[in-house]
């Protein structure tokens, strides 16, 4: 959790009454109305009840690595699924990235 993250927000001096460090509680709060954070901009920027703040460039905080053991990343299942989660990845890269909703 960025513990930092509420004093760089347009509301400094909001009073926080929960902190939720699990990623999918604290986005189902959030649109539940039940207050300010920050989201990932996959699961936030889909959701009609959310709103952005800020038109600030979104904030990388984490890599995704799909790995496998070397003495399996070449068979052919092992392939299949790396090839997979990665097409799946590059086709959403503009919401993965914050850069907007791809239908």
């Amino acid at each position: 959790m960025w513990p930092d993250w509420l004093d760089s927000s347009p509301f400094p001096h909001a009073p926080i009454g929960l902190r939720i460090d699990d990623i999918t509680a604290r986005h189902r709060a959030l649109c539940l109305g039940l207050g300010l954070g920050r989201g990932a901009c996959f699961m936030a920027d889909p959701e009609p009840n959310l709103v952005r703040l800020t038109q600030e460039k979104p904030v990388r905080q984490q890599d995704i690595w799909v790995l496998a053991h070397p003495d399996l990343r070449h068979t052919p299942r092992i392939r299949a699924v790396a090839d997979f989660v990665y097409d799946a990845l590059a086709a959403k890269a503009d919401l993965v990235n914050g850069k907007g909703v791809l239908t």
